[in-house]
């Protein structure tokens, strides 16, 4: 699985505990066997794309002193052994974590477990939809805060699109929680 994830460009390094990585029959390029947690401290950016093997309790109680929020915490997901289970934990609309788990449960042939309100409602991640198109949100981290926590309680947002295709606005997503304006 982890030959496969490095092949399959989802990670550009792997790292492993040196009891795990003695064990590792086939080392894959740029396998790195250090302190886990200061490899973490030093990748623990916004834009960075963490990726863990195992127990998500472990990955949590690894990762918790450096939790911070979601403007600058990394996407983190975490996959079963299996590849049956892909949970993004943090990062999942700004960070990227929910389609990082989508593409890798697809590519695997296992399940992303999606638990944000976004996904388990059908509703339009607002705080992140058009990233893929190159489209950015301003920096005011407590009005996009706010506006989440509107869309959570179902409320209707408005808004208005001044340029670009419009055909997004009838997928059922958009539909559950924006009107034009």
């Amino acid at each position: 699985m982890l030959k496969r994830l490095k092949e399959r460009q989802y990670v550009d390094q792997i790292v492993l505990p040196q009891g795990l990585a003695s064990k590792v029959e086939e080392h894959p390029a740029l396998l790195i066997s250090d302190s886990l947690f200061e490899i973490l401290k030093q990748c623990w950016e916004p834009d960075a794309i963490l990726i863990f093997v195992g127990s998500t309790g472990a990955v949590l109680r690894l990762v918790a002193p450096l939790v911070n929020n979601k403007a600058k915490d990394p996407a983190l997901l975490v996959m079963d052994c299996n590849s049956e289970n892909v949970i993004p934990l943090l990062g999942c609309h700004k960070g990227g974590a929910e389609e990082i788990a989508l593409q890798i449960a697809s590519d695997f042939g296992g399940k992303a477990i999606r638990t944000g309100d976004s996904a388990a409602n059908s509703r339009l991640s607002v705080d992140s939809f058009g990233t893929a198109w190159g489209w950015r949100r301003n920096s005011n981290f407590s009005a996009w805060k706010q506006l989440m926590i509107e869309v959570s309680r179902g409320k209707i947002v408005a808004f208005k699109q001044e340029s670009g295709s419009e055909i997004w606005q009838q997928s059922e997503a958009a539909s559950t929680c924006l009107a034009t304006n």
